[in-house]
Parts: structure tokens; sequence; C-alpha cells
């Protein structure tokens, strides 16, 4: 009965951090590289700069540790790996619908 539960909550985690991080990543490398107002210089952006950087390496470390918790989770036989290839499609999804959502909203 746990691994029933266990499955579609890793499928939903998947989804949600796909479209999570993909939906915050653009706003953060933003930050990160100074081009809020626009390409040119900008002193007020270089204070908020670092905080767009922590951002980004948040969002890798989390990705790293989503991975890992996946691999480990995944390891196994056919059916384990096959479940990986589900997670890995579940993330995909929720960082395209991230995609398309913030190409026509924002």
């Amino acid at each position: 009965m746990r691994d029933k539960l266990k499955k579609p909550l890793f499928v939903l985690l998947n989804f949600v951090s796909g479209f999570a991080i993909f939906l915050i990543l653009p706003g953060a490398l933003a930050i990160a590289l100074n081009t809020t107002h626009s390409a040119g210089n900008n002193p007020d952006g270089r204070f908020v700069s670092p905080i767009g950087w922590f951002i980004l390496a948040g969002l890798l470390l989390f990705l790293i540790s989503l991975w890992i918790i996946n691999v480990q989770y995944a390891r196994g036989g056919r059916e384990k790996r096959r479940f990986l290839f589900i997670l890995i499609l579940a993330f995909l999804l929720g960082a395209v619908l991230a995609a398309i959502l913030h190409h026509f909203c924002f």
C-alpha cells in the first residue's frame, strides 16, 4: 500500500518541481545577469545580482538532490527503470508547461 502511494507522489513532485524551476529560472537569470531594466548599465542591479546567483545555485542544488532521490528510488529491475523514465517525463512536462505559461503570460 505504501509503494502505491509513493509512486504518484514522486511523479507529482517531479512535475511540480519541473514547473516551479522553469517558472523561476528566467527571473533568476535576469536578476543574476543584471538585465532586469535593459541590456545596458544598471547600477542598482549590481546590489541585487548576488541574490539571483544564490537563487540559481539553490535551483541547481535542488535539481541535483531530486535526481539523486529519483535514481536511488528507481534502482533495481526493469519496472523501476521504466518508472525513472516516467519521472523524467513528468519533470519535462512540468518544464514545458512552465515555458508555455511564461511565454503567453509574461
